[in-house]
């Protein structure tokens, strides 16, 4: 998993990395940024 900067918005990915667009009504993005770096998430 990895979060895609605005920079490289448009760049091209496999069909190995399924790409989702975040509601950010919905979802807090420097939340998920955290919480995708913690161990228990990695494991």
């Amino acid at each position: 998993m990895g979060l895609v900067p605005e920079s490289l918005d448009g760049g091209l990915v496999t069909n190995d990395f399924p790409l989702f667009q975040a509601n950010e009504e919905r979802l807090d993005l420097d939340y998920l940024g955290w919480l995708s770096r913690t161990a228990g998430f990695v494991e």
